[in-house]
């Protein structure tokens, strides 16, 4: 299921667009395809992050009366794999850009960048 829905005559109403932009089995919409099971990978390691209940909070006294601080610490530290993750889903989002970008240049421009 592609993350964009698209009608099949919208090429029809963007005259000069490359009609492969459309067409689900090239290569910026595979990334996309691919940044979306990454989104599900880092929504899966948050919630076990997250049920491994890696932080507690603890109130401190300050220097105010009646005011107390709460101070978050870890004690758990953030898996490795959630940055990681974080970097991949980036990287394909942006690398989907790249296709899209070229034609709106090349369509403003009316020449190849």
């Amino acid at each position: 299921m592609p993350v964009v829905e698209v009608e099949t005559d919208a090429a029809n109403q963007m005259p000069g667009m490359d009609p492969s932009l459309l067409d689900p089995e090239t290569s910026w919409w595979a990334k996309i395809r691919h940044a979306k099971q990454h989104c599900q990978q880092l929504t899966d390691l948050a919630d076990q992050y997250r049920a491994s209940e890696p932080f507690r909070v603890e109130a401190e006294p300050t220097d105010q009366p009646h005011k107390i601080a709460y101070r978050m610490r870890l004690t758990q530290p953030i898996p490795l794999e959630i940055p990681l993750v974080v970097g991949g889903l980036l990287h394909d989002l942006r690398s989907a850009l790249d296709s899209p970008v070229y034609q709106l240049i090349s369509r403003v421009s009316g020449q190849p960048p």
